[in-house]
């Protein structure tokens, strides 16, 4: 049941913090509890958690940051939890409050609620439980806030839209009576909203209009649709005109006939001023995206006020210029044409387009262009809409790398999963110390020393093991920065009592490459390599050699070398004579670097691994650099 509580508090917190991690405050007075708790909840990379000593403390932060959540003991020095909390709620802060304290659930439970505090958390019980239930409580706070966050956002954008709009929206009851109607009214029909709220909007219609009216609203109602219909409204000042509608029928949860809406249009002018208004209407009632009109050869007739932002033209500027020599990218004006061609010619076109601005940026677009008619089924123009995507294209990305991501997360728990964990640690020190004393009561005892010789050396390969797990998670885990070869190559030597006589001419100075802490790890692990298995080996030399634009760090030694028949699973996890994952390890550190890595040494000769660093990475970086005082070797 807690493995399926820790899962479910781990998902909902992943959707909670899929952008960001969660920004939490936690507020108490015992400096060593805080230092605990921000760890174990920072632990799984979904909080960012900051700390506060006091009531006091915290305000002055909430004062200059944003947090997601305040975490807060009931008791501490100064004001406690429930003070703290009533002071945020005067400054108007409505951030969500949960208590994490010892103090008895009973004893504050009535103040706790009637103060708005979120949940009551004990701190006692068992560690994980009760971590999980306090990541599970932060992100369901967090996730009602933003929901309600976003409810009321949505509520605020539909006011203003039905506020806003040119056309007349009309809802009614069963009965046709109004619910609710646009402030427009006031300007096509004269009326206040208060006027026809609650009133029958058969009162307004015309007589002779009513008939067809009724008879459209049933035949919506029997087919459950919606339909275009024409009538005559009376205004206030007593004169009629003629609007056009788009009605659609409302329904409940069991599909029963609840009312309607309808959306209004005077269509008063005559034909031909109708279409041109209607056209310009639809284009300038577009909400979010450019709308670029043109006539049948690509001269632009509308620019609208989307269309200026997103470009960067105004429509004076580009009325009359043929969109080809506007909107797309250098590289996208034959795609432009060939597009125009198909409009010409009566078809559609939607998909992806290279765009550019005034200013002569690039950008990414969605663009879906059409034809337009007249009422003769003339072709007479052509309008598109066109939506920037470099955010989405963004997004696609970032989703891309976070699948990567997680695969290759995916396979370290693979890797590391069959392994250790810290109780094994434990245990291995208790056989060893067990090993030694039954060492020390059997000496004289051949057999039974030799059995217990093999037996340490099992633990010491365990250990070997649990060490490679330490340091295979760490892989990808920390910023790469710019490090010195030359240091880290002579401290990972350093971690070495005993070199047996071999020399280690190191030749990297001046050399800097964008790695981690890793780095030495990588080095310890290839001379650690040469102690074990390269039996004549006196010398091991670390030099680098630059080519063209890229550089090789080469490191070798004259001990026996690798059997070509070893060479081709190398690098494989679990290969070799030890634990198979001293050089696995090496690859893996290599490519979380972007670098390759392969033996080039010949059988008899010694050993020697080559490294291939690129001048520059994907993103444009440098991965190494050469300070005035560092030279490229030519090899051996």
């Amino acid at each position: 049941m807690l493995d399926a509580t820790v899962d479910s508090a781990c998902e909902l917190c992943a959707g909670v913090g899929a952008e960001r991690k969660i920004r939490v405050l936690h507020v108490d007075d015992d400096a060593k509890f805080l230092a605990v708790a921000k760890q174990c909840l920072e632990e799984q990379g979904m909080f960012d958690v900051d700390t506060a000593s006091s009531a006091e403390s915290a305000l002055k932060k909430l004062r200059s940051t944003e947090y997601d959540a305040v975490v807060a003991d009931y008791q501490m020095t100064g004001k406690n939890g429930l003070e703290l909390l009533k002071e945020l709620r005067q400054q108007g802060n409505n951030v969500p409050f949960i208590l994490f304290t010892c103090k008895g659930k009973g004893e504050i439970a009535i103040e706790a609620l009637n103060a708005g505090v979120e949940r009551y958390i004990e701190k006692q019980g068992e560690a994980e439980a009760t971590y999980e239930e306090l990541k599970h409580t932060i992100c369901n706070a967090v996730k009602r806030r933003n929901t309600e966050k976003l409810l009321k956002e949505a509520e605020n954008r539909l006011h203003q839209i039905t506020e806003n709009i040119q056309d007349i929206l009309f809802l009614t009851d069963t009965n046709f009576t109004v619910t609710y109607v646009s402030a427009s009214c006031r300007k096509i029909l004269g009326y206040e909203p208060e006027q026809i709220t609650g009133k029958s909007l058969e009162r307004l219609i015309h007589p002779d209009d009513l008939p067809n009216v009724i008879k459209t609203v049933q035949k919506a109602m029997e087919n459950r649709t919606g339909d275009r219909m024409e009538a005559r409204l009376r205004r206030a000042d007593g004169h009629y005109l003629t609007l056009e509608g788009i009605g659609k029928i409302l329904t409940v949860g069991n599909g029963d006939f609840a009312g309607t809406v309808l959306m209004c249009r005077d269509v008063t002018e005559n034909k031909k001023s109708l279409e041109k208004v209607h056209f310009q209407a639809r284009l300038l009632n577009a909400v979010g995206q450019a709308v670029i009109a043109t006539d049948m050869k690509g001269i632009i007739t509308y620019w609208n006020l989307a269309a200026e932002q997103l470009y960067g033209w105004s429509e004076a500027e580009v009325l009359w210029r043929n969109i080809v020599d506007v909107t797309p990218a250098e590289n996208s004006r034959e795609d432009a044409k060939n597009i125009l061609d198909l409009l010409i010619a009566g078809k559609r076109w939607s998909g992806e387009f290279l765009a550019k601005r005034k200013d002569g940026t690039v950008f990414p677009a969605i663009v879906t262009d059409a034809p337009i008619a007249n009422s003769k089924g003339e072709l007479i123009g052509i309008v598109g809409t066109s939506t920037e995507i470099t955010e989405q294209k963004w997004m696609q990305e970032v989703l891309e790398d976070a699948i990567k991501e997680v695969a290759e997360l995916n396979e370290k728990l693979q890797v590391v999963g069959g392994l250790t964990r810290h109780d094994v640690r434990n245990k291995l020190s208790a056989l060893n110390g067990r090993l030694y004393l039954l060492k020390k009561r059997c000496n004289g005892n051949v057999e039974a020393q030799q059995q217990i010789t093999e037996m340490e050396s099992i633990s010491k390969q365990i250990l070997r093991i649990l060490e490679f797990e330490k340091v295979y998670v760490q892989v990808g885990a920390e910023e790469l920065a710019y490090v010195e070869v030359e240091s880290q190559l002579d401290e990972a030597a350093t971690l070495f009592s005993d070199l047996k006589g071999i020399k280690l001419v190191n030749e990297c100075q001046g050399l800097t490459v964008l790695a981690d802490s890793l780095l030495r790890q990588l080095f310890y692990n290839l001379i650690d390599n040469t102690l074990k298995y390269g039996e004549k080996t006196s010398v091991i030399r670390v030099h680098f050699e630059e080519e063209k634009d890229q550089l090789k760090l080469v490191y070798e030694d004259d001990g026996v070398g690798i059997p070509d028949e070893v060479r081709a699973n190398l690098f494989r996890e679990g290969y070799g004579k030890g634990t198979g994952y001293g050089l696995y390890l090496i690859q893996r550190i290599c490519e979380a670097y972007g670098w390759r890595i392969q033996e080039t040494g010949s059988y008899g000769e010694g050993a020697r691994f080559t490294m291939t660093v690129s001048k520059k990475g994907e993103d444009g970086k440098e991965c190494y650099k050469l300070s005035n005082g560092g030279s490229a070797g030519t090899g051996v």
